[in-house]
């Protein structure tokens, strides 16, 4: 059998308080985490539902352009000239000629005029009107 004396009761005593204190803040400290561990997880989905609606703009989703947030331009990185914009002075330019016989004339014949009024067999107007079709054509790979 061990003697234990006053002193050592005493402290072992004190020891004992202070370890049962801990504990209390101990638990309590694990109760406030998990209450900010939820709410940390409440707030983060809130912060991504509020992401998605900024995101969203009328090109990708049902929106009106008029509700879209102007964005900055980036800029150019095109230096700007000192020309004109288009065709420059002295530019013999590409247009397509019209050939003098063609490989296919089609005559067409309306039965009703531009202003809506029908013709009935008996009358006709006589109009010329010419048009050019330029066939694209097939690459050469």
């Amino acid at each position: 059998m061990k003697f234990v004396s006053l002193e050592e009761l005493k402290e072992n005593a004190y020891l004992r308080g202070i370890i049962d204190e801990l504990r209390v803040q101990n638990n309590l400290l694990l109760k406030n985490i998990d209450i900010l561990t939820a709410e940390n997880k409440r707030l983060d989905i809130e912060v991504k539902r509020l992401k998605s609606i900024i995101d969203k703009d009328s090109s990708n989703s049902s929106k009106p352009p008029s509700t879209d947030i102007v964005k900055k331009k980036k800029n150019n990185s095109r230096k700007k000239s000192d020309k004109s914009t288009g065709g420059q002075k002295g530019d013999a330019g590409k247009t397509l000629q019209k050939v003098d016989k063609p490989d296919h004339v089609k005559e067409l014949i309306s039965e009703q005029c531009k202003c809506g009024h029908q013709f009935n067999g008996s009358e006709f107007i006589v109009s010329e009107e010419k048009r050019q079709v330029f066939d694209i054509p097939e690459p050469g790979w």
